[in-house]
Order: C-alpha cells, then sequence, then structure tokens
C-alpha cells in the first residue's frame, strides 16, 4: 500500500483548512502510515470461515412509534435557577 508522505498531509491539511505545525505534521504522517500498516497487516487474516454480517438495514430493530406522557414543562422551568415563561435561562457564552 501507498505510504503516507508529509507532502500528503500538508495537501489534505490545506483543503481542511487545518494548520499543522511541523511537529504535529511529523506526527500525523507517523500516526497514519501506522494504520495503513494495521490495515496491510489485517488483509493477511484468512477470513474464509468468518460468517457475513448482515447489513443493519435488514435488522429489524426498530419500534413502533408511540404517544406517551412527555415531562411537565412548567414543572421543569420552576426547578431552574433562572427561566422565562418558555425557557431555561443560562449563562452567555458567546460574545
Amino acid at each position: 500500500m501507498t505510504k503516507i508522505t508529509p507532502e500528503m498531509v500538508r495537501h489534505v491539511a490545506l483543503l481542511a483548512r487545518l494548520q499543522l505545525e511541523e511537529r504535529e505534521l511529523a506526527n500525523m504522517t507517523t500516526q497514519l502510515n501506522s494504520i495503513l500498516d494495521y490495515v496491510d497487516m489485517m488483509k493477511e487474516l484468512d477470513t474464509s470461515s468468518v460468517q457475513e454480517m448482515p447489513l443493519v438495514d435488514s435488522i429489524e430493530t426498530l419500534r413502533e412509534d408511540e404517544i406517551k406522557p412527555s415531562v411537565n414543562r412548567d414543572a421543569l422551568l420552576k426547578l431552574a435557577p433562572e427561566a422565562t415563561e418558555e425557557a431555561i435561562l443560562v449563562p452567555k457564552v458567546i460574545e
């Protein structure tokens, strides 16, 4: 399999609008190559006796929709330190 080069990582970082320092670039290159080495190792495994898993779409695990009682909004708003008639007030975190 093709080895990842620092130039490849730099190109993908540019496309993703990431700024990587040289140390991060080298670290990312090493990590990605380590992942590819692991994938190559997995390709060598004999999986002929392993049964395929069914697709997630084919498994019927969804339940029917049911209308159930919800939480009482007025009771929840009374528990909040600060609230309006419609919502809980929280401290502003973005200027």
